[in-house]
């Protein structure tokens, strides 16, 4: 579960860094990644869950560096209300790599199981 996560916390940062391309590939990033962490660890819709979380907690890691790196230094030329709203906005930067990593571990999951020939319940 932890190299799936991996995996598609990866691959969810790589496509963030084609230029100009990386404002279509970046939000499909954790989706994407989520589907190639779920066809390698074969997901049961449990373990695509933990890939979401994981992920999320990957994402958490830079994501609350840099909101607490905003809030240890008094930064002069960033008001007070733009550094909560980058703070929300990474909650929920945080929030949707969750959701959008379990969507596609559930299908990436579904996908290897299937290919493997084992019968559906």
């Amino acid at each position: 579960m932890v190299k799936g996560a991996l995996v598609g916390f990866g691959v969810a940062l790589l496509m963030l860094l084609p230029p100009i391309l990386h404002f279509v590939t970046g939000p499909l990033g954790p989706l994407v990644g989520g589907f190639f962490g779920g066809s390698r660890a074969k997901a049961t819709v449990p373990v695509a869950v933990g890939v979401g979380l994981l992920m999320a907690l990957f994402m958490a890691a830079p994501v609350g560096g840099l909101v607490l790196l905003g809030t240890a230094f008094d930064i002069t030329f960033l008001p007070r209300s733009v550094r909560d709203a980058l703070s929300l906005v990474g909650i929920v930067i945080v929030v949707y790599t969750g959701v959008m990593g379990t969507v596609g571990a559930v299908i990436g999951g579904r996908l290897a199981d299937e290919e493997d020939g084992t019968p559906d319940s």
